[in-house]
């Protein structure tokens, strides 16, 4: 993400989660806001009146305009990246990638430069030793209890 800018190159789980889930189903929700107002969590916090904490709700809420209302271009990153504004399209509906040739040089220069510095992941094969079986089924750091044993 770059100022209001964020940049989506790439899948995932072969583009099986790249779309949206769901439905805004905000209005048919039933709010509580006594439970709100008596919830542990708030009354930790600060003391708000039930006008304060409506008002919140109500200015923190993410609105969703309509793709087809807008004639959106839906993002599709199996076939090339996606760039969208998260201030004026904070649901990500409307992809502009394209729109802007010098964003994308700089969003693609920056991604080279972290994929320049990229090292290899450091895993290791797995040790049969640390089967939490042999651990009265506890997930333990194994060498420390191999120590105490020799």
């Amino acid at each position: 993400r770059i100022g209001p800018y964020k940049y989506v190159n790439g899948t995932t789980f072969l583009g099986c989660l790249d779309g949206w889930f769901g439905t805004d189903d905000s209005k048919s929700r039933n709010y509580n806001i006594t439970d709100v107002l008596q919830s542990t969590v708030l009354s930790s916090l600060v003391r708000l009146s039930e006008t304060e904490v409506l008002r919140l709700r109500e200015t923190s809420r993410v609105r969703c305009p309509s793709a087809e209302k807008n004639n959106a271009r839906p993002c599709e990153p199996t076939k090339e990246p996606c760039l969208f504004n998260i201030q004026k399209d904070p649901c990500e509906m409307n992809n502009i990638y394209g729109k802007s040739k010098k964003l994308i040089e700089v969003f693609e220069k920056r991604l080279a430069e972290f994929r320049a510095e990229q090292v290899p992941p450091g895993n290791k094969k797995t040790e049969k030793a640390a089967d939490p079986k042999y651990y009265n089924g506890t997930w333990t750091y194994w060498k420390d209890l191999e120590m105490h044993d020799s």
